[in-house]
């Protein structure tokens, strides 16, 4: 559904990247919620503009391909997937006229996405070890910025942007070296 894998996907990681960058950029040091992303604020937002990039890619792949890939998996895998996805969806829809409606069925609805999520990332995680292309195109997976293959004298400019800004990480072997924010418009 364009709410879970389209544009408003990709403005939410945007937001996040512009969000944990300026964080960065003020000293603060690290947020528990995203230590499973990079160790600190800096790999985060790295982490979230990798992550945009390749959710554009698969957007991208996806249209071009046209479901070639899909076709190649077995129909009790393709039928599991998009009874997750059209569930995951369907809560997605109602997410917020629940919230507003009825605490207890809110409450309902949050421990039934938390399940399909759990369903969902089983499924991928038999994608990436039988359907390893498919995962790829369908369920990218970026590497927090400490974790790439760089050499020692290796570094990699990514470049981010957000509404407001654009930023740009160096990122050696160590992690990110550097964020720099460059305002739009410069």
């Amino acid at each position: 559904g364009e709410t879970i894998f389209g544009s408003s996907s990709i403005r939410a990681y945007r937001a996040l990247v512009a969000t944990l960058s300026e964080r960065a950029i003020r000293g603060e040091k690290t947020d528990e919620k995203f230590t499973s992303c990079g160790k600190d604020l800096a790999s985060n937002a790295f982490y979230f503009a990798e992550a945009a990039k390749a959710r554009i890619f698969r957007e991208a792949a996806a249209k071009s391909a046209k479901g070639y890939s899909r076709r190649k998996l077995p129909l009790k895998i393709r039928e599991e997937e998009g009874d997750i996805l059209h569930q995951l969806s369907a809560i997605e829809n109602q997410w917020e006229e629940t919230y507003l409606k009825n605490e207890e069925a809110f409450k309902r609805m949050v421990e039934r996405k938390k399940s399909l999520r759990k369903k969902l990332d089983s499924l991928v995680s038999t994608l990436r070890r039988k359907y390893p292309t498919y995962a790829a195109l369908n369920y990218p997976q970026p590497l927090p910025p400490e974790r790439l293959p760089l050499k020692d004298n290796e570094v990699i400019l990514e470049y981010a942007l957000g509404s407001d800004a654009g930023y740009i990480f160096k990122v050696s072997k160590v992690g990110v070296e550097a964020l720099i924010k460059i305002p739009i418009g410069k």
